[in-house]
């Protein structure tokens, strides 16, 4: 976009809780190409992904920015060094601030990192993080996201330093030293992640199963619960046809939001039983 109520405002604006223009949000001139994804760190300052060959306020920046509360852009953050040669799927900020990007490049700021790179707190390239290989990145990263330190990302990769899933499509858990963790074996792309207690993990996206290993499948449409050791425990039995891009959990209701802008109420029922407690049937669907 490039007005907010009939006001210039490039690509970027701030609301109030009412829903009306913050006027101390001020961003000049905004972004010259398209904004992608915010994110808001815990001192407030503001993560920006955005296109290549951009400008913030007629300032050259690179794929990933900062900027302060006010608007103004963080000169503390090496803005013009975050340039890749594709572009960002996605990113997520640690609790010590570090910042994990994942997107289908193959260089970040000149570097070799196939897909997959740790940045320090002003945007340097981390050197404790050692991804090897890195992803085979001509295929589009999902999403990623920090989880109690370790590094959890999904997407149509088949292997992480060189290796590889069982499957074509897969999720990874990775250290936040590089360290492969964890290959999980989905049936066609997991496109976001979502913590729902500390004990119980959502996947979502295109697939409908996961195998474990080669003798345990488990067949789920769209979404899926695994516990904190990573055994399955919720699938979905009624079909979604649509792909489910992300959700809402509250007091054992899955809000999904899927393409198409397909919006699915679902309950989360935990039986008792020696089978496998499930999502239940679908109750509403709305455009």
């Amino acid at each position: 976009f490039t007005t907010v109520n009939g006001l210039s405002y490039n690509r970027i604006c701030r609301l109030n809780s009412d829903f009306t223009i913050d006027s101390s949000f001020n961003i000049g001139t905004g972004f010259s190409r398209d904004a992608l994804k915010i994110k808001v760190q815990k001192d407030d300052k503001i993560l920006i992904s955005c296109r290549g060959d951009n400008n913030y306020n007629n300032e050259s920046v690179g794929e990933l920015i900062r900027i302060n509360q006010d608007g103004s852009l963080d000169n503390t953050f090496l803005n013009d060094k975050t340039e890749t040669n594709s572009s960002i799927s996605d990113f997520d900020i640690n609790e010590n601030g570090e910042i994990i990007v994942v997107g289908p490049f193959s260089t970040f700021n000149f570097k070799i990192v196939n897909g997959i790179v740790l940045l320090n707190s002003d945007g340097s390239i981390s050197d404790e993080f050692k991804s090897g290989k890195g992803f085979d990145y001509r295929r589009v990263m999902s999403f990623v996201k920090f989880y109690q330190g370790e590094i959890i990302t999904g997407g149509g990769f088949t292997r992480y330093n060189e290796e590889m899933g069982f499957l074509n499509y897969n999720t990874f858990k990775i250290s936040n030293s590089g360290k492969l963790l964890k290959n999980y074996n989905f049936y066609s792309a997991v496109y976001n992640f979502k913590v729902l207690t500390e004990n119980e993990f959502l996947y979502m996206g295109q697939f409908t199963g996961l195998s474990n290993n080669q003798d345990d499948e488990y067949l789920s449409s769209k979404i899926i619960i695994l516990n904190g050791d990573d055994e399955v425990i919720s699938t979905l039995d009624d079909e979604i046809f649509n792909n489910v891009y992300d959700v809402i959990y509250n007091n054992n209701e899955i809000i999904a939001v899927t393409a198409y802008g397909d919006v699915l109420s679902i309950r989360y029922k935990n039986k008792v039983s020696v089978n496998l407690p499930i999502i239940s049937s679908i109750l509403e669907s709305s455009n």
